[in-house]
């Protein structure tokens, strides 16, 4: 971990990035503080590891091809934070359609054939 600095007469922190952390590899988070002019000494916290346990898979996506075809992803296991559906014509190059917050446990996506620059990806008419 890291801080940023201090901005006189506001704490202010910031951390590094948790995607440039490895699973199960051990950190010590390391402090020092200024005033004026002066640093601290770096002092250590005892070493931690991290560890976490990716989400469950959702059970079933299925495509409809309604107008715009529409995603349904069922099975999202309760408490996720969100949502990402993507799409790839080549199996390499991502590109993401949407990011649902709270998805609950089944969520539905229209998939607009092309960006129309219109809300929702549906135009006029």
């Amino acid at each position: 971990m890291w801080d940023s600095g201090i901005i006189p007469g506001a704490a202010t922190d910031t951390t590094d990035p948790l995607s440039t952390w490895v699973n199960g590899g051990s950190y010590k988070a390391w402090v020092r503080v200024q005033q004026p002019g002066l640093w601290s000494a770096w002092v250590a916290s005892a070493a931690f590891a991290v560890s976490w346990t990716a989400p469950a898979t959702p059970t079933a996506v299925t495509l409809a091809q309604d107008s715009p075809p529409q995603v349904t992803v069922t099975g999202i296991a309760a408490g996720m934070d969100a949502l990402e559906v993507s799409s790839s014509p080549d199996g390499t190059t991502w590109t993401v359609i949407a990011t649902i917050a709270n998805p609950g446990a089944t969520a539905t996506v229209p998939m607009p054939l092309a960006p129309t620059g219109w809300p929702g990806g549906i135009g006029p008419g």
